[in-house]
Parts: structure tokens; sequence; C-alpha cells
């Protein structure tokens, strides 16, 4: 995934979006918001990194080793057990 921050005239917010959207790859791409009076940044600074939070363990592969999958109606009774711990990271609810 991708996770960035961009700071700018309008236009230039635009443009970066517009850019983004002629890739196929960002489709659906969601956008949060927000504005400021003074400009935020003073550089630009891009990283790739394999792990946005890092776990620290070598060969955690998340596109092979998964958590497990339930059906909806198994949700309740997967959630109601205690040795469950459930970490929710959706951006909307």
């Amino acid at each position: 995934g991708i996770n960035g921050t961009i700071a700018g005239s309008r236009e230039g917010i635009d443009a970066v979006k517009t850019w983004i959207a002629s890739d196929d790859r960002f489709e659906g791409v969601d956008y949060k918001e927000s504005f400021v009076e003074f400009q935020p940044f003073k550089r630009t600074k891009v990283k790739l990194k394999k792990e946005i939070v890092t776990m620290g363990v070598d060969g955690i592969d998340p596109k092979r080793i998964v958590g497990t999958y339930v059906e909806p109606q198994q949700w309740n009774d997967l959630i109601s057990d205690p040795e469950v711990l459930l970490v929710d990271t959706r951006n909307q609810y």
C-alpha cells in the first residue's frame, strides 16, 4: 500500500491527484484533506518501506501468511472469544 502526505496550492494538489488517478493501480484511493495557513514541510522525502508498521520479524509475508477468514455468521462468535484480540484498522465505520 501507499501512505503519504503532500502539501501545496490547490492547483498543485489537484495536479497530483489527477496524476495519481491516471494510474489504474490507484483506482479508488481514499483522500483526506485538511487546510493550514503555512507550508508544513521544508523538503520532499520519499521512503520505500517493506512494511509501514514493522513487526520486526523476518519471514513475514502478508500476501502468503494471513489470519483466519470467517463467514459473517461466525464473526460474533469469534470476537466473543476472550482469547481473540481484534485490532480494527478500518478508515471508516
